[in-house]
């Protein structure tokens, strides 16, 4: 049995440097799906507001060593409409 099925939730999930790795929709979905009703979410992200650096970084030509789905997150990906509450 799940903490889910037992209906509680986490009160506290704590992601670090993680979610740029991820499909971001699975992954908040996921999130928000073991939280308490009254849990929180810490969740830190490298994240590119400067188009002029995110291009820099694209074209640098580093190579780079990146998952699947890995990117690098911008103010539209981390907006208040993904952590609305149900």
């Amino acid at each position: 049995m799940t903490h889910r099925e037992q209906g509680e939730g986490f009160d506290l999930v704590i992601a670090s440097l993680v979610l740029h790795h991820l499909d971001l929709e699975l992954a908040l979905d996921a999130i928000c799906a073991h939280m308490a009703p009254e849990g929180a979410a810490l969740l830190y992200e490298p994240v590119a507001f400067s188009r002029t650096l995110q291009w820099f970084r694209d074209h640098s030509g580093v190579p780079k060593d990146i998952s699947p789905n890995e990117r690098q997150l911008n103010s539209s990906d981390i907006g208040p409409h993904h952590f609305a509450l149900q």
